[in-house]
């Protein structure tokens, strides 16, 4: 049996963003795993921890599942290296904890780990209020495995987990960290919030580092690397934020989130100790900027609240005179783009290309008219000359073919609308040259 060299342990000085002073605080027993005892044998454990070696009941009969790594370590001589194994078929999960692991029968699902006050051997004496559980970890992933590195504490009740009866009622806060889905080849740093129930002051924690969070179906290939766990005091380092931003949106700690949801982020401290944890809860309000191009016409697909502005994007996206609806129809070659407004946010669409070279521009020929505008529904079209085959295209101003005529050997054409009053586009048509004219029904 071990002998917990750390009870209540020594000064760690703070200095806090906001002049709190200097604290005396409990820290994690032998959180950077640099001390080990039963160094050779088969229960070789950290000290003040415990694996299945030192378990109860059937534990102790699997194989060693925690070692002491010395190579590739975070920082000091070692960390500890969490390895699942099998025990007559049945899957033996991986854990460090400072409780004692029991299985008090060959069914995994039965196991669980607790804190003995009375035994110094399995109970770390815990009296402070930190604000963050935080460490580094390796991963490696076999089948669906997840790691896990948990802390609880709680009062002077030996607290089970999973609960083996009335110990949620003596919880006071629980951290818990799950690593990402894959293998993690890096040493990569965690940091997670203590939860508080109530404003009491712990007596004990209770800590467990497992390599699989699958119980009965540990996959022996993964392995977890834990090392530097420690507790953060901080003041005010806890902060819920609701934002709302267009498109996306930068963390405090530079991520970038372009999806609507709660989100935890973590700004590190000066010199790693004091983090900042963020609960962010997001509404990201998004601009629809894509553009229907039929070759002529280009419409936006935004519809719902929006409004438009057409912009020229050979002349540093100045606005178009005028073109503020949802489609445009450009009178000359070039390259154009819309300028959206929805939701609270606006957003410019991709530049699109309208060519006009093979077909020369009416208005370039001028003596091209069309009146009276506005009219009733009742116009002529003066072409300026006998032209001899014409077609009359009349569209709305979302696009929406409504009229064609066809003219031959004519040079003013007259023309019936039977729609309802509002702005059209009148289109120009020969085998030469087009021209598009805004036309206004009352």
């Amino acid at each position: 049996m071990k002998t917990n060299l750390i009870t209540t342990l020594g000064l760690i000085s703070f200095i806090f963003a906001l002049s709190f002073g200097i604290n005396a605080q409990t820290t994690i027993p032998n959180g950077t795993f640099e001390t080990w005892q039963n160094i050779g044998a088969s229960d070789e454990e950290p000290t003040n921890w415990n694996g299945n070696k030192t378990g109860g009941g059937f534990a102790n009969l699997g194989p060693q599942t925690c070692f002491r790594e010395s190579g590739n370590v975070h920082s000091g001589s070692y960390c500890m290296r969490l390895e699942n194994g099998s025990f007559f078929g049945t899957p033996v999960n991986a854990t460090g904890t400072t409780g004692k692991i029991e299985a008090p029968s060959t069914q995994a699902s039965d196991g669980y780990i607790h804190t003995i006050t009375s035994d110094p051997d399995f109970s770390s004496p815990f009296n402070g209020r930190p604000d963050s559980l935080v460490g580094w970890f390796r991963f490696t992933q076999g089948g669906s495995d997840i790691g896990r590195v948990q802390a609880i504490l709680h009062d002077s009740f030996d607290v089970s987990n999973p609960d083996q009866g009335n110990s949620a009622s003596h919880i006071i806060a629980e951290a818990l960290y799950d690593v990402p889905s894959g293998s993690t080849s890096n040493w990569t740093r965690f940091s997670v919030p203590f939860a508080y129930n109530n404003g009491t002051v712990p007596s004990y924690i209770l800590l467990i580092a497992t390599a699989s969070t699958s119980i009965g179906n540990a996959n022996s290939s993964t392995i977890f690397w834990v090392d530097d766990l420690e507790v953060v005091y901080c003041s005010d380092a806890i902060a819920s934020v609701t934002d709302t931003a267009c498109n996306s949106y930068i963390s405090p700690s530079g991520n970038l989130l372009t999806s609507t949801g709660i989100y935890n982020d973590t700004l590190v401290g000066a010199n790693g100790n004091c983090d900042s944890i963020f609960s962010i809860n997001l509404t990201i309000n998004n601009v629809d900027t894509s553009v229907t191009d039929n070759g002529s016409t280009l419409t936006s697909n935004a519809s719902t609240g929006a409004s438009y502005q057409w912009v020229d994007c050979d002349n540093g996206n100045s606005s178009v005179s005028g073109e503020t609806n949802a489609s445009f129809t450009p009178t000359a070659s070039g390259n154009y783009a819309v300028e959206v407004t929805q939701n609270g946010c606006t957003a410019v669409s991709s530049c699109f290309n309208i060519t006009l070279s093979s077909i020369e521009q009416w208005s370039e020929f001028g003596n091209l008219s069309l009146f009276p505008n506005p009219n009733t529904g009742t116009f002529t079209i003066d072409l300026g000359s006998v032209q001899e085959v014409i077609e009359i295209r009349i569209s709305d101003m979302n696009g929406r073919l409504i009229q064609t005529h066809l003219s031959n050997n004519d040079q003013k054409v007259a023309i019936q609308l039977d729609q309802p009053a509002g702005m059209y586009v009148v289109s120009i048509i020969s085998e030469t040259k087009q021209a598009h004219i805004k036309m206004i029904k009352q």
